[in-house]
């Protein structure tokens, strides 16, 4: 389920972004300029690996970490009845 998330999120971050800050600088009446775009084109492709990529590895660690401490409490409530 989370690699299926990360594939969405890697794909279509750049885009919906983009669309996203045309769509609030059309309302706010902004001059379009291609050096800002190009600009925050390549921001938003380094951010890509940082944001969507190490969130999943950290909500990837956070899993492990649960399902750990659960198969240990279950297994000390084993081991004391």
């Amino acid at each position: 389920m989370l690699d299926c998330v990360q594939t969405l999120l890697s794909h279509t971050y750049i885009s919906f972004t983009f669309l996203m800050m045309y769509g609030a600088m059309w309302s706010l009446e902004i001059k379009f300029d291609t050096r800002f775009f190009a600009l925050a084109s390549c921001m938003l492709g380094y951010m890509r690996l940082s944001i969507v990529d190490f969130f999943s590895f950290g909500v990837r660690g956070l899993v492990h970490y649960l399902a750990a401490k659960t198969r240990i409490q279950v297994s000390l409530m084993i081991c004391y009845t």
